[in-house]
């Protein structure tokens, strides 16, 4: 069964946060969930931040591999770079770091009702197949790109053979 999720990260805690911009996604911390994400599953990358603008959807994807403990791979500061994390390797279709899709946009969606829209503080919660899709709906209308610059395959190209 094919599970849908959303994983949030602060940038606030990385050392180099521009590495988002400049650098694919290859796995994320699935803290809390590491017994119940797996292969197959959708993943919706959330980045908090202070201004409205820039908190929300910034990638989508699913996950590649089973998830594991390790280190994460330059993604956090130096406490986190040495403290053993669980996390999923992802393979991320949809970068949107530079226009995310915001809560406002995604207040008038099926997503409205998810519980990340009220700034709660974990890493990963659950979303429905609906809420997936209208986020996906969105992220596609924002016209966003692949990393690397190498053009992605057709949505239902890719998530059938991933």
């Amino acid at each position: 069964m094919t599970n849908f999720w959303i994983l949030q990260g602060n940038p606030k805690r990385w050392d180099r946060p521009d590495k988002l911009f400049s650098e694919p996604i290859l796995g994320w911390s699935v803290t809390g969930i590491e017994n119940q994400i797996g292969v197959g599953d959708g993943v919706l990358i959330w980045l908090a931040s202070a201004k409205p603008a820039m908190r929300g959807i910034h990638a989508a994807g699913k996950v590649s591999g089973e998830p594991r403990t390790g280190y994460p791979l330059g993604w956090g500061d130096q406490k986190q770079k040495s403290t053993l994390t669980p996390f999923a390797p992802l393979a991320i279709h949809w970068y949107s770091v530079h226009h995310p899709v915001s809560i406002d946009e995604l207040r008038a969606t099926a997503f409205a009702g998810n519980q990340i829209m009220s700034m709660p503080r974990r890493t990963a919660y659950p979303c429905s197949r609906a809420e997936f899709d209208a986020a996906i709906d969105l992220l596609e209308s924002h016209g966003p790109t692949a990393l690397p610059v190498r053009p992605a395959a057709p949505f239902t190209e890719w998530w059938s053979t991933v």
